[in-house]
């Protein structure tokens, strides 16, 4: 008796466990706020950072990559879950064109623009800082970022003298075999506010 009850249990567990790790293995995205080598958590989705060098962490797991809206306006970052993204089947064709390994350290600021963030190993480059980590189906990259380039004015901010919130605001989506988004897999929005 005593026997078949570790048995099932046994089963149990081992069951829980693949349920789990197949779980834990969809695709998905993270992402994380760095300055100082210190990931900033964030609070009700707004992080706090110094007016200096701070890195964009994305963790993809088995998918391409993530689309970005970033702006010094709310007008994206404001969505609630449910609403619809303005455009969300036309984000491929207004992806922006973004400096390959970054190394300007710099984050385009657009008002009606997204940025597409991926990794593909059929291709030597990507729009990350050059060091990624690959492993299996996951992939951890970052963006460095002490300036803005304004699309709008063509211009440079510096860090230094952003006086704006900057809201970031993160999707993935699925596609069909035409390469057409066709459904929403993933949102994620953090402010940023400065000391």
């Amino acid at each position: 008796m005593v026997l078949e009850l570790k048995k099932t249990v046994f089963i149990s567990l081992a069951g829980l466990f693949v349920s789990l790790s197949g779980f834990a293995q969809k695709e998905h995205y993270a992402i994380k706020i760095i300055q100082d080598s210190v990931h900033l958590p964030d609070s009700n989705h707004v992080v706090l950072l110094e007016k200096r060098l701070f890195r964009i962490q994305v963790e993809l797991q088995d998918m391409d990559g993530v689309y970005l809206f970033a702006a010094f306006k709310d007008s994206i970052y404001k969505l609630n879950e449910r609403q619809p993204i303005p455009g969300f089947k036309d984000l491929p064709s207004m992806s922006m064109a973004e400096e390959q390994f970054n190394p300007d350290q710099e984050l385009i600021i657009s008002d009606d623009g997204w940025a597409y963030w991926f990794f593909d190993p059929k291709v030597d480059w990507h729009r990350f800082d050059k060091e990624i980590r690959v492993s299996g189906k996951q992939v951890i990259a970052a963006k460095s970022v002490k300036q803005f380039y304004l699309s709008s004015s063509e211009k440079i901010l510096p860090i230094s003298e952003v006086v704006e919130p900057l809201y970031l605001f993160f999707i993935s989506a699925k596609e069909n075999k035409a390469q057409e988004l066709i459904g929403e897999l993933q949102r994620y929005k953090i402010k940023i506010a400065w000391k």
